[in-house]
């Protein structure tokens, strides 16, 4: 049965394993921008998000499947409507647990989450080399908010 928690210091390998997994597509996808590194979770951000609870893990007995990283956002601007957003940074399911609903479960325990703490919106973003993440998000009710563009110079 899946379960989830917050993670703890003693996390940080079994996590750096899984941001590795991400990492390396990420890689493939836009190597114009990620560089190779052996631990994409650097250890001051990874005990950042522990300590302020911003780092949820999906596990299986005592085995991490997946993590969703995430910041709560307020924003009190006078020409905006007060909101306070779920701002989900990365969603990462092990290789060999991917398909089974996994990150499913994860953000939907993640909104679950967001509205006990007030939230008026969840937002990602999501590279369009994406096409699997873009079907769960849309599955899932998300829909396009804004479109961002680059330009190499």
């Amino acid at each position: 049965m899946m379960t989830f928690r917050f993670a703890q210091p003693a996390d940080f390998e079994a996590v750096n394993a899984l941001a590795r997994q991400a990492h390396e597509v990420h890689l493939a996808w836009r190597p114009d921008l990620f560089r190779q590194v052996d631990e994409p979770f650097e250890p001051s951000v990874f005990r950042r998000r522990v300590q302020e609870r911003q780092l949820l893990l999906a596990c299986e007995e005592d085995a991490i499947l997946a993590y969703a990283a995430y910041d709560v956002r307020k924003t009190e601007l006078p020409m905006l409507q007060p909101r306070k957003v779920l701002l989900l940074d990365n969603v990462c399911v092990d290789e060999a647990h991917r398909r089974q609903g996994v990150a499913t479960a994860l953000i939907e325990r993640l909104c679950a989450l967001a509205k006990h703490w007030n939230c008026t919106d969840f937002e990602l973003s999501c590279h369009p080399e994406n096409t699997a993440g873009i079907a769960l998000y849309e599955s899932l009710g998300m829909r396009v908010k804004s479109i961002h563009y680059q330009m190499k110079l």
